[in-house]
């Protein structure tokens, strides 16, 4: 086999691991699309008042205090300076005074089945 052919041989399999991992990056996109819609579908249920909030509720801040909180229910019973600390001092978006305001307003489904799916959900996201 001579040189050419050597090269040849090592370029198509670069370029075969190449698309490999582009099929790889696209399914692991998909994947993080449903997990984000299923995310999404919990938090219209459980809490619909703070699902309203667009994009916040992607932020890490939020995700932490649902992980830590992920119901209204519990949110109601934790301290006003815990949710302070969760939510950021500096967060202009959403104050711990107007968490406690929307979870006293909540018209949300309370499930403890709920509330696992939706902690699941959040680990998962961490990973992408």
């Amino acid at each position: 086999m001579g040189d050419f052919e050597k090269r040849e041989e090592i370029q198509d399999k670069v370029t075969l691991d190449l698309k490999e991992l582009t099929r790889y990056r696209r399914r692991l996109g998909k994947h993080e699309a449903l997990l984000k819609t299923q995310y999404t579908r919990i938090l219209e249920k459980s809490f619909p008042e703070l699902a309203a909030y667009g994009q916040v509720r992607y932020s890490n801040y939020i995700m932490e205090l649902l992980k830590k909180y992920p119901s209204p229910k519990r949110i109601a019973k934790a301290h006003e300076k815990t949710l302070s600390k969760l939510l950021g001092v500096n967060n202009s978006s959403l104050q711990s005074q107007e968490l406690k305001r929307l979870v006293k307003e909540s018209i949300g489904y309370y499930s403890e089945i709920t509330e696992f799916e939706l902690i699941q959900t959040i680990e998962q996201l961490y990973l992408y």
